[in-house]
């Protein structure tokens, strides 16, 4: 997942200056507390500018002490989340691992089937976890699960999807020397879109600023998680919400 983040970071450093990115939340959940989910990085509307910025990237990797081979941005992001998909590979509960490449619409990530919310929980945090941080708290609760009520709970890795906040990985760094990277540009223009489907009809949601489908089985909620604190009480939304099913 380090791997991962550093491609994330690396790409979106510049797209970002210019164009917005959405982080896509997708959930399926049946009667019984099993499902599927899915963590997508859609691109599309940065799709020409990631191409054309590749080769700065490219620099960049080229003068890293480590060492790197020329990628094309899309290969980078393939691999990145398949080495991903070790993290969840020996998770209990975890099946049908797929990474999700969409080289057209410029949409990558990774989905899998759990069996129940606990189990979901534990993938999501073998998923972000880094393994270079031996401090990193591993027992966060991202959902729960109980009488027909699903809870969101407010939390969100900041750090294992886009890196610290306060102190971005040496790209950010390399990208302010090339006069690229705008930190507060590159927060507040990242949206995080939460969808989450159902078996069963959604009765109500605590989030107010939640849209319901016609079939009133599918809910989502669009918001600006990285946003600075100066921004408008629109942008800061909260991700939190209870959604009562029948």
């Amino acid at each position: 997942m380090k791997k991962l983040r550093r491609n994330i970071v690396l790409f979106f450093c510049v797209a970002c200056c210019t164009a917005c990115f959405d982080l896509q939340e997708n959930l399926f959940l049946k009667k019984d507390g099993s499902g599927t989910f899915s963590f997508i990085i859609n691109l599309e509307q940065s799709k020409e500018m990631v191409k054309m910025l590749g080769t700065i990237s490219n620099t960049i990797d080229s003068n890293d002490s480590i060492g790197s081979i020329t990628e094309k941005p899309e290969i980078k992001f393939e691999k990145a989340f398949e080495k991903a998909t070790y993290k969840l590979q020996n998770t209990q509960g975890i099946k049908n691992i797929t990474i999700i490449s969409d080289t057209m619409k410029y949409k990558f990530g990774i989905s899998f089937d759990f069996s129940n919310i606990s189990t979901l929980n534990t993938g999501l945090n073998n998923l972000f976890s880094d393994d270079a941080d031996t401090t990193a708290k591993k027992d966060i609760v991202y959902f729960e699960l109980k009488n027909n009520e699903l809870k969101r709970i407010e939390t969100l890795d900041s750090k294992s999807i886009v890196g610290k906040s306060l102190g971005l990985p040496n790209e950010a760094s390399n990208f302010n020397a090339h006069k690229q990277f705008s930190l507060e540009r590159f927060l507040n223009t990242a949206t995080f879109t939460t969808t989450y489907s159902f078996e069963q009809t959604i009765n109500k949601a605590q989030n107010t600023h939640s849209i319901l489908s016609n079939d009133a089985k599918t809910i989502t909620l669009v918001t600006y998680p990285f946003a600075s604190a100066k921004d408008t009480a629109d942008k800061k939304i909260s991700i939190a919400n209870i959604i009562t099913l029948q």
